[in-house]
């Protein structure tokens, strides 16, 4: 993750990788591509595809950065565009379309943009959804201390979360007017899952 408030990479950490003969064909769940397989060659090198979301607000300009910044590791990378966030939710009614969410589980891997979430209505958190459709329930931040640029030297550490449940379970419901009660839900499998991934 380039940071909490940009650019998100989504991983499907939980489903085992396909071989590059065992991908799927991606041309029915990529609008607008015509492409045959997920990984193709480009000259001698192989291409990795990755799922686009540009998001809202400042995610265009922080997405168009974040693709220049893995594009110069040099690793040969075909993007494919897919929408989320409010822009789409005013034109379609559906803020997460399921194409989008299905490109993603077929390519495995993603680079989102931040998308805005409505308070009070509208539609439920992007993010949340993701994290459970695809269930993406490790998130990491590393934190690592550059020299010279922070007030603590020689910090490097990884933070793991679980994402998928606690207060991101999402269950709510109001108990008298003005009063919301949420419900912090924690199981045992979702708890030694995250463990043994940390």
């Amino acid at each position: 993750a380039f940071s909490k408030c940009s650019v998100s990479f989504l991983r499907r950490i939980s489903r085992p990788r396909h071989s590059r003969k065992q991908r799927p064909n991606c041309h029915t769940i990529f609008s607008g591509y015509d492409d045959s397989s997920l990984w193709r060659m480009k000259g001698e090198r192989m291409s990795h595809d990755i799922i686009l979301i540009a998001g809202d607000g400042i995610g265009p300009e922080v997405g168009a950065a974040a693709v220049r910044v893995v594009e110069a590791t040099g690793v040969a990378i075909t993007w494919h565009r897919h929408e989320a966030g409010a822009d789409q939710y005013h034109r379609t009614g559906d803020a997460l379309p399921a194409d989008t969410v299905e490109a993603i589980r077929q390519c495995g891997v993603a680079l989102k943009g931040p998308t805005a979430t409505p308070s009070g209505g509208g539609y439920r958190s992007i993010n949340v959804r993701l994290r459970q459709e695809l269930d993406l329930f490790a998130n990491f931040r590393p934190a690592k201390s550059i020299p010279g640029t922070a007030r603590f030297e020689e910090v490097d550490l990884l933070v793991i979360r679980e994402n998928t449940e606690g207060l991101y379970s999402g269950l709510e419901h109001t108990v008298v007017p003005g009063v919301v009660e949420s419900l912090r839900i924690i199981t045992e499998k979702a708890s030694r899952r995250v463990v043994q991934f940390a």
